[in-house]
Formats: C-alpha cells, structure tokens, sequence
C-alpha cells in the first residue's frame, strides 16, 4: 500500500512538473508571439511612413518639374522681351551715350 501511494505521489509529481513545463513553455511562446506581433507592427508602421515618404517625394519632384518648366517658359519670354527691346532701342541708346560722352565734353 505504501509502495502504491509513492508511486501514486511520484506520478502526480510528474504530471504536475509537466504541467509546470507546459506553462513554462506557453508562456515563452506568448512572450515570443507578443515580440513578433510587435516587430510586425513597427515593420508595417515603417513601410507605411517609407510610403508617404515615397509617394510625397514623388508629388515635390513632379511639381518642381512643372515650376522649372513654368520658370524656363518665363526666363524665355523675358529673354526674347528684353533682346526685343534691345534690338528696338540699341541705336538711339548708342546714340545717346556718344552724346553724353563726346559731344557733352567736347
């Protein structure tokens, strides 16, 4: 009868070291679980800024192409103005500097 209850007690021993074990090793899986969760999370929090950053940067450099081809329309049309007007008025500016310069001091 003693022999049963030992063997009885080492039994129950097992089984509740096992079940020990068992919570043990549940709990480092949910520990590992929470840790990936977390990973993931942050992962898919970073690809989704790396997005917005992409998707901005694309916005910016379409619209500095469209104010550098705007800019580049307005510097030619000032150009062309400006080379108008100094083809226009060149010979009376001359003129008028020759004027100024020799004639006034001669």
């Amino acid at each position: 009868m003693e022999i049963d209850a030992i063997q009885k007690l080492i039994d129950t021993d097992e089984k509740v070291r096992q079940e020990v074990k068992d919570v043990y090793d549940r709990r480092a899986q949910l520990k590992q679980a929470i840790v990936d969760e977390e990973k993931k999370m942050s992962d898919d929090a970073w690809a989704a800024v790396n997005a917005r950053v992409e998707s901005t940067k694309a916005e910016l450099e379409e619209k500095v192409k469209a104010d550098d081809a705007q800019n580049q329309a307005y510097y030619s049309k000032a150009s062309a103005d400006l080379q108008k007007q100094f083809d226009a008025s060149h010979e009376k500016w001359r003129k008028e500097l020759y004027k100024r310069i020799v004639e006034d001091h001669a």
